[in-house]
C-alpha cells in the first residue's frame, strides 16, 4: 500500500514538473492568433514590402522587445520577420545574443532605404556587434538568405502596407 501511494506522489509531481516547464516556456515565447508574444507582451503586426515581397513583421518597439528582439525562438518563417522601430535616428548595433538560428538583418533610415545588410549572421558571432556604423530608424531582421533570394540590396526601400 505505502509503495503504491509512493508511486502515485511521484507520478503526480512528474507530471507537475512537465507542466510547469511547458507553462513557463509559453509564456516567454507563444502566438496566440498568429501574434507574438513574450515577457514583454504582445506585438504589433505591421506588412512590409521590400522589392516586390510582402513581408509579415511582429513590432519590437519598446525597451523590453527591443532588448529581447528574436533571441530565445527557435526560428523564423519565411516571409516573416521582426520589425525593430526607434524613437529617434541612431546607431544601433546588434549582436546575436541568445540566437538559435542564423538571421539577416537590414537597417532602414527614416526614409525607408535600406542603407545597411548583414547576411547570414549566426549565432556564434556573439559577442560582435553588427550595424554600428549606419544611421538608421529602423532595424529588420529576417531568415537567413532572405536578401540573397529577394535580390534586396543596398539602396532598395521598403514600404509599410
Amino acid at each position: 500500500m505505502r509503495k503504491t501511494y509512493f508511486y502515485i506522489l511521484l507520478v503526480l509531481f512528474l507530471i507537475s514538473i512537465a507542466l510547469n516547464a511547458f507553462f513557463v516556456y509559453g509564456i516567454f515565447f507563444y502566438r496566440v492568433d498568429n501574434t507574438f508574444v513574450t515577457e514583454c507582451g504582445r506585438y504589433n503586426k505591421q506588412e512590409i514590402l521590400i522589392n516586390g515581397k510582402r513581408i509579415i513583421m511582429d513590432v519590437a518597439d519598446d525597451k523590453c522587445k527591443i532588448e529581447l528582439g528574436l533571441s530565445g525562438t527557435k526560428e523564423i518563417k519565411n516571409s516573416q520577420g521582426m520589425l525593430f522601430v526607434f524613437d529617434k535616428i541612431g546607431n544601433y548595433g546588434f549582436w546575436m545574443k541568445g540566437m538559435n538560428y542564423s538571421i539577416d538583418v537590414l537597417w532602414v533610415d527614416d526614409d525607408l532605404n535600406i542603407i545597411g545588410i548583414e547576411k547570414n549572421l549566426n549565432p556564434d558571432t556573439y559577442p560582435n556587434i553588427f550595424g554600428q556604423k549606419y544611421l538608421s530608424k529602423y532595424v529588420v531582421e529576417l531568415p537567413s538568405g532572405f536578401s540573397d533570394e529577394n535580390n534586396i540590396v543596398v539602396g532598395n526601400k521598403i514600404s509599410f502596407l
